[in-house]
């Protein structure tokens, strides 16, 4: 199962607020991998490690560490 597979069970299954989602799948692993001063949520001084999804939560863009990314096809 990919990651965005695991973020997509748990918006359908648990039906969290996206606050919630968000905490689950990008703060609660960065802080487990222990670099949560760099990643894991949008604070000035962190790496701008960005995620776009659309409605069906299919990924649109990424962004790492500020810069936009191609994405494979």
């Amino acid at each position: 199962m990919s990651f965005l597979d695991s973020v997509k069970n748990v918006v359908d299954r648990l039906e969290n607020s996206w606050v919630s989602v968000a905490q689950i799948a990008c703060l609660n692993p960065a802080i487990l991998a222990g670099v949560e001063q760099r990643k894991g949520s949008l604070t000035p001084g962190k790496d701008a490690d960005i995620l776009v999804l659309d409605e069906a939560l299919d990924l649109e863009a990424v962004w790492c560490r500020g810069v936009l990314q191609p994405l494979a096809k």
